[in-house]
């Protein structure tokens, strides 16, 4: 009985990490097109990518039961374009265009129902703080801005101390919504 007390008084920590897919939402070659052409310029634009691969980094603080305290690092991937032509001068307004994707810290709450002994559903709210570098030939374009940041997940408990899930996260950087769904792994331990 007096081990059960002790241990219920121990202090609960997490450390996840996950790799996935990136996207982002919201620019289009469309918008790109209608961008470069409102400034004058114009694109013959061979591939337009708003995927790539993203990952993140957590390390949470079991608060009570069904919610914990998360500082975060995301990485939410970049967008890219490749190019057949472009009219001269128009890097600067190509530039401004493409999608703001972008990595950053973040905190957040992460609450949780368990659905049965082995899996539960967690949800996540918080802000992060994030920075975009886009470069294009010899243009650079740094932006950065504290948003919400929301997220959902599904895990199932493998062990004692190990879990993995699947979440989504997502924020919007500038005027680009940012999702990372992910595959994670996560270990958990008491101090």
């Amino acid at each position: 009985m007096a081990e059960q007390i002790e241990h219920a008084e121990r202090e609960v920590y997490y450390v996840s990490t996950g790799f996935g897919v990136a996207t982002q939402l919201g620019v289009s070659v469309a918008d790109v097109n209608s961008a470069l052409v409102n400034q004058g310029h114009s694109a013959d634009i061979n591939i337009f990518d708003t995927q790539s691969v993203g990952y993140s980094l957590w390390l949470g603080w079991q608060l009570y039961h069904h919610v914990a305290l998360e500082l975060g690092y995301l990485d939410f991937g970049a967008s890219s374009v490749d190019l057949n032509t472009l009219s001269s001068g128009g890097e600067r307004a190509l530039l401004d265009a493409m999608p703001t994707a972008g990595h950053g810290m973040s905190i957040a709450l992460k609450p949780s129902y368990e659905l049965s002994d082995n899996w539960t559903v967690t949800g996540r709210i918080g802000l992060m703080n994030w920075a975009s570098d886009l470069e294009l030939v010899d243009l650079k374009s740094d932006k950065s801005g504290t948003d919400l940041l929301l997220g959902a997940g599904l895990s199932y408990h493998l062990s004692e101390g190990w879990a993995v899930e699947l979440s989504w996260d997502t924020t919007k950087m500038d005027q680009t919504q940012n999702h990372l769904v992910a595959f994670n792994i996560a270990y958990q331990f008491n101090w």
